[in-house]
């Protein structure tokens, strides 16, 4: 373990300067205190690319973050392309197209040449077309090369004293909505507003995916399970009022 993170080390030192994509996410955090720790704050830049595709707790949460890294933070507030809002199978290539075209541009204007992102090995047995996007772009990711898994990211962050140590992954709200249904502002404030209650409840995972434009599939960890039963009509009466007329939970 500690081989890899020397090589990490290695890897952004020679480097010298870095934009780093960041979401608050396990992996991008610790790629960042890794970043800052070898390179200096002065060297490392952070860039999140803020659309409705990203829950405002998770803003706000990464916000949180770069106040105690101590590092420079750019937000980019974009809109969705109409590739993206299309929802095909393939969105998540031209999601990530998107964004990493406009981290170069951030980047070069605050002299910066390369980008860097925080995929991992476990990313590979996902189906991830984005992948393909940070290839053709030519954006670096160490993490991946040096063979990082999140098992070993989790462990390295726990080390950092890092507050991810043990966060729930996150996806973006595009994910709750099946391919071939467009994306609407609507059903993305259905979702994260349904999402929301949920944590409100106590529940620390929760997924609330949309089928048929009028169900909502919970999915959630088996420890979280009693908080959904214990508030099962409380959730149901919040659901309808938002638009969904059937509640299920996997």
């Amino acid at each position: 373990m500690q081989e890899k993170y020397e090589k990490l080390q290695e890897n952004l030192h020679s480097l010298n300067r870095v934009a780093i994509g960041f979401t608050g996410g396990v992996d991008s955090t610790f790629l960042l205190k890794t970043a800052v720790d070898t390179l200096g704050s002065e060297n490392v830049l952070a860039i999140t690319i803020d659309s409705i595709l990203l829950p405002r707790k998770e803003l706000e949460y990464l916000k949180s973050i770069i106040e105690k890294l101590k590092v420079k933070h750019i937000i980019v507030k974009v809109k969705p392309i109409e590739e993206i809002l299309e929802n095909p199978v393939d969105r998540c290539y031209h999601c990530k197209k998107y964004i990493i075209s406009l981290m170069l541009k951030t980047a070069l204007e605050y002299g910066i040449k390369t980008v860097v992102d925080a995929s991992i090995v476990d990313d590979l047995s996902d189906y991830r077309p984005g992948l393909k996007a940070l290839e053709e772009g030519n954006i670096r990711t160490p993490l991946l090369d040096i063979g990082f898994t999140k098992k070993d990211i989790r462990f390295l962050s726990k080390q950092l004293d890092l507050e991810t140590w043990d966060k729930p992954s996150e996806s973006c709200l595009a994910t709750r909505i099946p391919y071939g249904t467009r994306i609407t502002e609507e059903f993305l404030e259905m979702i994260e507003e349904a999402e929301g209650f949920l944590y409100s409840l106590g529940v620390r995972f929760c997924r609330v995916r949309l089928h048929r434009n009028d169900i909502a599939r919970i999915e959630t960890s088996i420890g979280d399970m009693e908080i959904i039963m214990e508030n099962r009509d409380s959730i149901i009466s919040s659901f309808k009022k938002l638009g969904f007329k059937y509640i299920t939970l996997d």
